[in-house]
């Protein structure tokens, strides 16, 4: 089982040695999706980011970084209501955020439970996983996959913010971790940790740049969501390809469908991302994958 930790403030105070870690936030959409996602790097990389991201937020006079503040008229980001009228300053801002995670070379890593799809997986396959552990777990894949290099096989601790029973979904996590024996090395070389009760994202700067990047894919997600309803795709995964390719071009003219602005300079400036979506289809396959063993 992967130990599970409370993490320490400020990213750089842990008591013990780490080679790589990561920060991860949650976003979730009622009963439709939870995405979890955020940054691996390691400690020299988040050195300088958190040297770094207080003279960003000094630079456009705001606190800190916190999407769903964002649209808040009345809170720290007043100055920029409305958006229609600031947009320049807005889109600065986050333009300067992005350059900062480009130049530190932050790797991004997501996973998004598509929760009616894993109801309807749970239901056929007798199973009860669980959204958020899920997506949790799905991140500690992409952690896994970021630096699953030739020789090297790195100790990756993600730390997780806060959610409800936070510890409890990340032990389920771990244990759909230690079950995958399609990736026996995930619970070694991967441990999620809860980030300490006492800690949130105002003193832990790397969680800032992980609501980021999780609210923008959740966003892009549901932009998409037309697509995952549809009933006839196919089931084979090339084919649900080259299915999605035909339909954004039907829809959008272009073979992808279009990524919100901030999304797509994370996409064009960052590091490749790594994530995985978890609709019915893509259960089945792990399912299949993991010779149907989950716990």
């Amino acid at each position: 089982m992967a130990i599970i930790r409370s993490a320490e403030i400020g990213g750089r105070g842990a008591n013990y040695v780490t080679q790589i870690k990561g920060y991860l936030d949650d976003s979730r959409k009622g009963d439709r999706v939870w995405a979890v996602g955020g940054f691996i790097a390691n400690d020299f990389q988040w050195q300088e980011f958190e040297d770094k991201w207080p003279e960003i937020m000094a630079k456009h006079g705001v606190p800190y970084f916190h999407m769903r503040e964002m649209a808040d008229p009345n809170g720290v980001y007043k100055k920029w209501h409305p958006f229609k009228e600031h947009y320049d300053e807005v889109a600065a801002f986050f333009s300067d955020m992005i350059q900062l995670v480009a130049h530190c070379w932050l790797r991004p890593i997501f996973s998004v439970t598509r929760i009616a799809d894993l109801e309807r997986f749970n239901s056929g396959s007798g199973l009860n996983l669980e959204a958020y552990p899920l997506a949790a777990y799905g991140c500690m894949l992409g952690a896994a996959k970021q630096y699953d290099a030739p020789g090297q096989v790195p100790i990756v601790e993600l730390i997780y913010d806060h959610v409800e029973k936070v510890s409890s979904k990340l032990l389920t996590a771990a244990r759909y971790a230690e079950a995958d024996n399609y990736h026996p090395h995930i619970s070694k070389m991967v441990m999620p940790i809860p980030l300490n009760e006492n800690i949130t994202f105002r003193e832990l700067l790397p969680l800032q740049a992980a609501d980021l990047l999780i609210w923008e894919v959740q966003k892009n997600h549901l932009n998409v969501e037309e697509w995952f309803l549809l009933p006839d795709k196919p089931h084979e995964a090339e084919q649900r390809t080259l299915h999605m390719d035909q339909w954004s071009l039907e829809k959008y003219g272009t073979i992808r469908p279009p990524a919100r602005k901030s999304l797509q300079s994370l996409a064009d400036n960052c590091a490749p991302a790594i994530g995985i979506f978890w609709d019915h289809d893509n259960l089945g396959d792990a399912h299949q994958l993991r010779g149907g063993q989950w716990t």
